[in-house]
């Protein structure tokens, strides 16, 4: 045996330097513990606030446990937390549905679904369900479920569809009875009450019958019709909705629904311009109420109604003149909506009818003779005044203006109306303004609270960027230096022992071998999670690199062109683009089998935009799951930015990837 007293003196240095590195490793370690409980805290912090936001959602883990449960959500659903999804309350279709959403989550993808589920008070409602995994170290440990009830939105959604169908079926026909039949089935059907009828108002105030649905015959010859005295005369009268149950009307009306099987009652009167034009009634068979969406439908429906009879017995009755007849039916034939008639000599409201004074917050009559001025409200620096000469120039020009406009009420109020403004000629007037205003107040909310929305997406990215550049820069300056000095230790320690032969260092190059393919696979996992080019010379270089590593891969020619103007944008939407022109080189390298395929990046003005083309075998996108590819995962990243992605191809005729976002640049610090 060889003696080792010669290299006491190195064993010993290098037994220093290991203890030195090790009081440095547990100085780092009592660090990351303090700034582990620090994350612990905030974490806890972050949850307690989530918890009480009036929002339903929820967190399972892998296991489909669930950890995280908002108040809100519990007092839907009650207390889950602890749960397993296996012993939820599921029926066999619902628990199958929630394994494939659990797959397609583990799996790293957001799933959105609209589903109608009974709540535990047995009423069905609709929601759509969000599932996103929350992934730790490119790892999937949970997975974040929100649940958002849209019963209302789509019931309104559906009524307003109903409105508008009647509105267009009223419109298209001036015969009184065609009219009355369309309505009475679309009460019957929009409802979902078994039957209904509508009676016309006579000059006398008494009721007759005109149409009904799912009466029977016997039962309608002891309403066919009401004198001016009875009770159901009176009720029209009183001009207010009656939902009743039929024990609560007068004793011969009760006996009449007994032997008709009616229970809940629905009596609405119907008015046009203060007066009583006709009376809607509807009942149920099998409630002993009238739900709250069934008197929505009524009432929002009893309006159009009043406005067709009202419109054809207008038509029917008012044939004297026929200027009278086109100016009554413009103003009739929009009477769903305000309408108002401004004289053009002087800009002085002339006519408004009962929807627009309501809208304006207006008596009937007080604006008759006010400048039209008044119901514009002022954008600085332009006043009423100049909003309306803009709007009276497009007329001018163009016969019509049509567009979104801030309004005032009388109480000063400001809201949106989408308006309509054309000319009609009248003997009496001479030129006169028509206006055509429908409130979009709401829909202005929904837009901005969309916008909303995304600016806390985009701010919610922005940090999951920030964090990947940080996990990034942490393999690269911590686990890469690391792997990357062993290797060179490694190296070294041949070149200081030079006798050994090939056979004895054949382990010993294994293991350099497996030090370098780690620097490899931590560069390539760098490259994922943040590709430092992008961080450090901007996007259109980074596509450069991008490009070239794809040639390297064995892809076939790529032509990168670009034209922009900025040097940087904000580090976000510099992420999203290349993620998109990644996405689709990775898509059509391997499945296009294009000869050539072309990267363009252009600006345009405040937007820009990337092309992404092909001339290979194409496909047919009807055909192929939106969730293929990566299609979903393109159109999201431009719809986050307030832009949009576009997926054109054919068999045979390859494919085009376009995306266009508006322009966001890195802030001057």
């Amino acid at each position: 045996m060889s003696d080792p007293s010669p290299s006491n003196d190195p064993l010993l240095k290098s037994l220093q330097d290991a203890q030195s590195r090790i009081s440095e490793l547990e100085a780092l370690q009592r660090d990351h513990e303090q700034r582990l409980q620090e994350l612990r805290d905030q974490a806890c912090l972050m949850e307690s606030m989530l918890r009480t936001l009036p929002l339903d959602f929820w967190v399972r883990d892998r296991h489909g446990r669930c950890v995280v449960q908002s108040d809100f959500s519990k007092q839907v659903w009650g207390d889950r937390t602890g749960n397993l999804l296996e012993a939820e309350p599921l029926d066999p279709e619902t628990m199958s549905q929630w394994r494939a959403v659990s797959e397609k989550v583990m799996r790293k993808e957001v799933v959105r679904r609209e589903v109608q589920q009974v709540m535990p008070s047995g009423e069905r409602r609709d929601f759509v369900k969000i599932a996103a995994p929350i992934v730790e170290e490119d790892e999937v440990v949970a997975f974040l479920g929100i649940d958002l009830d849209v019963t209302d939105r789509k019931r309104a959604e559906s009524l307003i569809r109903a409105q508008r169908d009647l509105a267009m079926a009223l419109n298209a026909t001036a015969d009184l009875d065609e009219a009355l039949g369309k309505s009475i089935d679309a009460v019957v059907r929009v409802s979902g009450l078994e039957c209904g009828a509508i009676y016309l108002v006579n000059e006398d105030a008494s009721l007759d019958l005109a149409f009904s649905r799912g009466i029977s015959q016997e039962a309608l010859n002891d309403v066919a019709l009401f004198e001016a005295c009875s009770p159901q005369a009176r009720d029209v009268a009183a001009g207010q909705p009656l939902y009743t149950h039929r024990d609560r009307l007068p004793p011969d009306r009760v006996e009449a629904c007994r032997r008709e099987g009616l229970r809940a009652i629905a009596i609405l009167p119907v008015y046009h311009e203060r007066r009583p034009v006709a009376c809607v009634t509807a009942a149920s068979r099998t409630s002993d109420v009238v739900p709250d969406t069934a008197r929505d439908a009524l009432e929002a429906l009893s309006a159009l109604i009043g406005a067709a009879i009202a419109r054809i017995r207008a038509e029917q009755t008012s044939r004297a003149s026929e200027e009278d007849l086109r100016l009554r039916s413009e103003i009739i034939a929009n009477l769903a909506e305000g309408v108002v008639l401004v004289r053009a000599v002087d800009a002085t409201i002339v006519f408004t009818n009962r929807k627009f004074d309501e809208l304006f917050g207006y008596g009937p009559g007080e604006l008759l003779g006010r400048n039209v001025a008044v119901l514009n409200a002022a954008s600085p620096p332009r006043s009423p005044e100049d909003i309306g000469n803009e709007i009276i120039a497009s007329v001018n020009r163009q016969g019509v203006w049509e567009g979104e406009i801030l309004n005032v009420r009388k109480d000063g109020a400001t809201f949106w109306c989408r308006a309509s403004v054309s000319t009609f000629h009248s003997s009496r007037y001479g030129l006169v303004w028509i206006g055509v205003h429908g409130d979009i107040t709401r829909r202005k909310e929904v837009e901005e609270a969309l916008q909303r929305e995304q600016k806390k997406l985009r701010r919610l990215l922005d940090l999951h960027e920030r964090d990947r550049k940080l996990i990034a820069y942490e393999i690269h300056d911590g686990l890469t230096q690391k792997v990357v000095g062993a290797k060179l230790l490694l190296e070294a320690f041949r070149q200081l022992h030079p006798g050994k032969n090939d056979g004895q260092w054949r382990s010993y190059d294994s293991a350099v071998e497996l030090v370098r393919q780690s620097i490899e696979d931590a560069r390539t996992l760098i490259n994922g999670v943040r590709p430092p080019v992008l961080d450090e010379f901007g996007l259109v270089i980074a596509i450069e690199h991008l490009v070239h590593d794809f040639q390297r891969t064995g892809c076939p020619g790529i032509g990168f062109f670009h034209a922009v103007e900025f040097d940087r944008l904000a580090s976000p939407l510099e992420c999203s683009i290349f993620r998109i022109i990644q996405e689709s080189l990775t898509n059509a390298c391997r499945y296009s089998k294009s000869e050539r395929i072309e990267v363009r990046l252009a600006q345009q003005g405040s937007r820009v935009r990337a092309e992404i083309q092909d001339w290979g075998i194409g496909f047919d996108p009807a055909a192929v799951q939106p969730d293929r590819f990566g299609l979903d995962g393109i159109r999201e990243r431009a719809q986050i930015f307030g832009g949009e992605a576009t997926i054109e191809s054919a068999p045979g005729k390859g494919t085009r990837v376009a995306a266009e976002l508006p322009i966001v640049e890195v802030p001057a610090e």
